[in-house]
């Protein structure tokens, strides 16, 4: 049996939309943050999602925006939603039968750091 404290709930969203996607994370965030202090606790969750409508994120990097080079137009027309995100990175596309896996984890408990 794994102990609660090196163990992850896992939690299956469905098709789901980006924006409240992301506000379960944020939820979650606090949740985990919360949870620091309980031994018996998980270190923290993971979110299974296809997202639906199909969404393209883009990063808090100010040259992320220019690598879009669809027009607005288009996408609007085929159903792509746009998402500036508070995010490292670059533009991530995520569309039909696609799994996204959101990890949201104590990285403290873990003796990790944003770095490695």
């Amino acid at each position: 049996m794994v102990s609660a404290s090196r163990s992850v709930e896992v939690h299956d969203l469905g098709g789901m939309a980006y924006a409240p996607a992301l506000e379960v994370q944020r939820a979650a965030h606090a949740e985990v943050l919360e949870w620091r202090d309980g031994a018996d606790m998980p270190i923290g969750r993971l979110y299974l999602v296809e997202h639906v409508p199909p969404v393209i994120t883009i990063s808090r990097r100010p040259e992320s925006r220019q690598h879009l080079i669809a027009l607005p137009g288009v996408l609007e027309r085929a159903g792509v939603e746009i998402h500036e995100t508070d995010r490292g990175g670059d533009i991530t596309y995520h569309g039909p039968g696609q799994l996204v896996v959101y990890p949201i984890l104590d990285l403290n408990r873990l003796g990790l750091n944003l770095h490695g």
